[in-house]
């Protein structure tokens, strides 16, 4: 299972998320009801998240790099001095 957001980093609307459940474990569960009406709520919101990330991804590959390793350094900044926060490996 993959819980993936799309509202924390890339600004689209709250609770705009997903569990991505494969099939197989779905089914022997039986605890994640394929046959349910859609929530249309929360699929415009994903839309929404969608469209952020889009606009994001359209941005020249270079500015986002540069980008991510300004927010990544005052990420650590920010977090590392707090002594309940543990850094876990990371294969980037």
């Amino acid at each position: 299972m993959l819980c993936i957001t799309g509202s924390k980093f890339f600004g689209g609307p709250a609770f705009s998320g997903a569990l991505l459940v494969p099939a197989k474990v779905a089914r022997k569960s039986g605890r994640f009801p394929m046959e349910e009406a859609p929530n249309f709520g929360l699929l415009l919101r994903w839309e929404a998240a969608l469209a952020s990330l889009r606009a994001f991804r359209a941005l020249p590959e270079e500015k986002t790099r540069q980008f991510m390793q300004v927010f990544h350094r005052r990420w650590r900044r920010a977090w590392q001095p707090i002594p309940a926060w543990k850094r876990c490996p990371s294969p980037h």
